[in-house]
């Protein structure tokens, strides 16, 4: 699709050149080059904009999927991604931290009731 508009665009400014400047040289030349590059890039351009339509279709479904229409930038959307997975990560820390915390308390306050207990007389313990 994109091609024949090239191509025919090609083709009307050659002709228009041709009828301004009829005694130019090269601009043959430039036309044939330009035609066989555009042909020679067609299947991978066809190609290209296939795989640019699934990858338009699969992002309408990300966005949908998050809440979001695909009018959405992309930079924006994963931006809100790219925040959450930041925060969830930062929260996860918090959390590791503190259960550590909590482990070395609870540890701590083991050993102090062993100390004590190890500490008092033994005929306490007898009873």
């Amino acid at each position: 699709k994109c091609f024949d508009i090239v191509s025919s665009g090609i083709n009307a400014e050659y002709g228009e050149h041709m009828v301004k400047n009829p005694g130019v040289k090269g601009a043959q030349r430039f036309r044939d080059r330009f035609e066989q590059f555009l042909y020679d890039i067609r299947g991978k351009m066809d190609e290209l904009e296939m795989m640019m339509g699934d990858m338009k279709k699969k992002y309408t479904i990300a966005t949908g999927h998050f809440g979001e229409t695909s009018s959405v930038e992309p930079e924006t959307f994963f931006g809100y991604i790219n925040t959450f997975m930041n925060q969830y990560k930062d929260a996860k820390e918090i959390l590791v931290k503190k259960r550590e915390d909590e482990e070395r308390k609870r540890k701590k306050q083991l050993q102090a009731m062993s100390s004590a207990e190890q500490s008092r007389p033994s005929s306490r313990r007898a009873r």
